[in-house]
């Protein structure tokens, strides 16, 4: 289930043009347990509605009961008794009203919605103290939890929301009795609704007399603070002023995009937790976690950890999801840092109760890392170095993460062990060849392996285009916080006359300077100058450039290319190293950004980049920026094993035909090409057979790493799973019904190791016994019909049974529910 969305800002150019600049106040994330926080460490977010039940098959989603609250109070056992404390605090959130208004800020494209008025704060005031649930059921569980752990006194600590006070509600309602309607455009009236609503809340809590629960403060909803609206930053303050009165603290967890995300303690919060949001964007790497750990350690912030229940059902989430807990690990905030955990509603609940032992596992492993006991997950890789024709290259250099550094033997081979389980990245280089950087997804307990071939240098220059030369007037855009200026002096200046000097400062997140191109597409943008026209760099093998290093240390250098739309999310990163007191030539080959997802038809904004700093602060001096196409330029193959399914599971039994595609080669359809006369190799045949045709034959339960040769290179391995049984849910299909009423209704099946089955690789047939009720196909966007969904509409009076089977690795089960259709009453 994915109950909710996060609410965000779209104002983009305030995110994009700060860029999450911040000064360092400390070098140091806000600690666990801080007087800032009234001692929070680990804060569970828990959404309460308002879910329409209509949209949830008539689940009252948001309701907590002291059932659904039991896993998170305490470290339950099998038996669902606590072995130990979980989350220490409990955010109560309340997105949306059913009365229409928006909590939020209101935006006027947002359909059948307007400001938030009175009503809609009424609601999100009443939720939180429904009779045994919301706040009543969490008293209940901490008791229990209590008594299980002999700890009649425990407390856990509760923070309320403070929906937005939105200056756009010119017709908010009368909230302090004087018998008009008020005008929030008012500073001093938003204000004083703000203390009324903290009072009213607070006289409720106290008037319930919870033992267990302890009031230590108030969330701001609004997910970003917009300093042009006026007032909004003084009513921050003033909210903060008045909580602090009274004991209590404000909390602020902004969106990933939000433009003062970095200076919470500025605008007045007592603390910030900055969401990545690394889980909701397809676009972003763990790079993503990086840059938020980085910014909100160097500015005494939080990380939020992000989740939900596609974590245990797809490959792509679980990953996401430990990425996040390995990024706590790698980047010390599991232990240092104050946390808080978006996890959708009822994930942690549902993980606890999940079929499949990977919801228990996941639940454990989250448990673990809120206790600062998460041991990462490691895997191994291997690689030789090739030349384009497969002749080893003994003597090239591969740098990784972390500080790892290799040199190969004479038979072009490295290795990389215990690597955290996460995508790795490796930079190749060799004198007389072009460098290379590849991405291998480490995995747990395996090796995975892969050929890595390097083009040579490409020889002459057959065409050059310009994208800087830094000659004439000044014309380079950045962030405030970087110093820029064009440098005339000999030994700074790589040809022409002259070459931009570019001033970083460290302690300010991830800075940057432009140069950008004049696309309509970042007309609306912080750009300053048009430093190039051709966006379409698909015609040529290379962008390069000089970089002189006038520090005394090695620094780490990131371009950052920016495509088809201002966005960093529309955004790749490649990572260069630079010698200290010298020019360092860059050449990065474009094939590489093609890789990565950069549409190399529509590149809009290179970015020198530096959020890594080696000494404080770093002068770098750039000149020569250009495209470069080669009179000779070879392709090496890029090589991979690619499975017939998107999910790397099989059943017993089954039978697959993978192949090995090349990343370098692409065939009519755009896609990576099938190279011919593949070979494969598995680490385990008992697990999973290579037959002598090729196809793979999955034998018993277990996990195999499968090794792929083509041309004599090897391509980069894959882990498959076998799954010893499947299951399934028949969901939705409410059991009563009135006359016109719809409902959706679906089969979901899955692995033992918690993956969905893909329902286009099953076979389903649907039937009704009964004119009761009727079926309809669901939909995709592009006409294409869900084959393992329906749509349930009452017809008359009566019953009615649905049946449907599914047929999948040549077994066939049937699943039936029964429908009554009766008039509402």
């Amino acid at each position: 289930m994915n109950f909710v969305k996060r609410s965000v800002s779209l104002i983009l150019a305030c995110a994009v043009g700060a860029a999450g600049l911040l000064p360092a106040a400390s070098a140091a994330y806000l600690p666990k347990r801080d007087p800032r926080s009234n001692f929070a460490s680990n804060i569970a977010l828990i959404y309460t509605g308002y879910y329409d039940p209509a949209n949830y098959d008539g689940v009252p989603v948001g309701d907590y009961d002291k059932d659904k609250f039991m896993p998170y109070v305490g470290y339950l056992d099998e038996r669902g008794k606590a072995q130990d404390d979980f989350f220490d605090t409990f955010l109560i959130l309340s997105l949306q009203s059913p009365h229409g208004g928006s909590l939020h800020r209101w935006y006027d494209w947002v359909p059948n919605s307007v400001p938030g008025r009175l009503q809609d704060w009424q609601y999100a005031m009443e939720r939180p103290f429904a009779k045994n649930l919301q706040l009543d059921a969490l008293e209940q569980a901490a008791k229990q939890v209590g008594r299980d752990l002999g700890e009649p006194d425990k407390q856990v600590n509760v923070y309320l929301t403070i929906p937005f006070p939105d200056p756009q509600s010119r017709d908010f309602g009368d909230f302090d009795g004087d018998g008009a309607s008020d005008d929030l455009s008012s500073l001093e009236e938003r204000n004083a609704l703000v203390r009324w609503y903290i009072d009213e809340m607070t006289a409720r809590f106290e008037s319930r007399d919870y033992e267990h629960l302890r009031l230590a403060g108030f969330y701001w909803l609004q997910e970003d603070l917009d300093t042009t609206v006026p007032g909004e930053r003084e009513n921050v303050m003033a909210t903060a002023d008045y909580l602090r009165e009274r004991g209590m603290r404000l909390g602020w967890i902004p969106w990933s995009g939000a433009g003062e995300k970095g200076n919470g303690d500025r605008h007045g919060y007592d603390f910030t937790i900055v969401q990545p949001n690394h889980y909701f964007n397809a676009d972003t790497t763990i790079e993503r976690i990086e840059e938020t750990a980085e910014l909100s350690r160097s500015s005494g912030q939080g990380v939020e950890i992000e989740f939900d229940q596609r974590a245990v059902e797809n490959p792509y989430y679980r990953q996401v999801l430990y990425n996040y807990l390995i990024g706590g690990v790698k980047y010390g905030y599991m232990a240092e840092s104050i946390l808080a955990y978006y996890q959708d509603v009822y994930a942690i609940y549902d993980f606890y109760h999940h079929r499949s032992p990977i919801g228990r596992e996941l639940y454990d492993d989250i448990y673990r890392f809120a206790k600062g006991t998460f041991v990462a997950p490691t895997g191994n890789v291997e690689g030789r170095v090739l030349d384009a024709e497969g002749r080893p290259i003994a003597g090239a250099t591969v740098t990784g993460e972390d500080g790892y550094a290799a040199v190969t033997d004479a038979e072009g081979r490295f290795a990389a062990n215990d690597r955290f389980a996460i995508r790795q990245t490796f930079a190749v280089a060799k004198d007389g060849y072009q460098s290379r950087t590849v991405r291998l997804q480490a995995s747990e307990g395996t090796t995975i392996r892969k050929d890595i071939a390097l083009a040579r240098s490409g020889g002459p220059v057959l065409e050059r285009y310009a994208v800087e030369d830094f000659e004439g007037s000044f014309d380079v855009g950045g962030n405030g916080v970087v110093s820029r200026s064009f440098e005339a002096a000999p030994e700074f200046v790589y040809a022409g006359a002259q070459s931009l000097k570019v001033g970083y400062p460290s302690g300010w997140g991830p800075v940057r300077a432009f140069i950008d191109s004049s696309s309509e597409a970042l007309a609306d943008s912080d750009r300053q100058f048009a430093n190039y026209e051709n966006t379409d760099w698909s015609g040529y093998d290379a962008i390069s450039m000089e970089v002189y290093n006038a520090t005394n240390a090695e620094q780490k250098l990131d371009l950052e290319f920016m495509y088809d739309r201002y966005s960093w999310g529309s955004s790749r990163v490649k990572q260069v190293l630079l010698s200290p007191g010298q020019w360092n030539h860059v050449e990065i080959p474009l094939r590489e950004l093609r890789e990565a997802g950069v549409n190399l038809s529509n590149v809009i904004r290179l970015s020198l980049r530096m959020s890594e700093f080696a000494t404080d602060g770093a002068t770098m001096y750039f000149d020569d920026v250009a495209l470069l196409k080669y009179e000779r330029q070879d392709q090496p193959a890029d090589t991979f094993a690619a499975l017939p399914s998107a999910v790397p599971t099989m059943d017993v039994g089954a039978r697959w035909t993978p192949v090995v595609k090349d990343r370098s080669a692409i065939d009519a359809q755009g896609n990576p090409a099938i190279v011919p006369d593949a070979v494969f190799e598995s680490s385990d045949p008992s697990v999973v057979e290579v037959r002598p045709d090729g196809t793979l034959h999955a034998l018993a339960p277990g996990r195999v790493t499968l090794r792929a040769f083509a041309n004599g290179v090897e391509a980069e391995s894959t882990v498959i799973e076998v799954s010893g049984r499947t299951f399934h849910e028949l969901k939705g299909g409410r059991s009563k019904l009135s006359p016109g009423e719809a409902a959706p209704i679906s089969l979901r099946s899955f692995f033992d190791n918690g993956y969905l089955i893909p329902w286009e690789e099953a076979t389903y047939r649907w039937s009704v016994d009964g004119n009761a009720v009727s079926l309809s196909d669901k939909l995709r966007p592009d006409g294409t019909v869900v084959a393992n969904e329906k749509t349930l509409v009452g017809v008359r009076n009566g019953s009615a049974k649905v049946s449907v089977t599914i047929e999948y690795n040549g077994k066939s089960e049937t699943f039936e529910r029964l429908i009554v259709v009766t008039p509402n009453p």
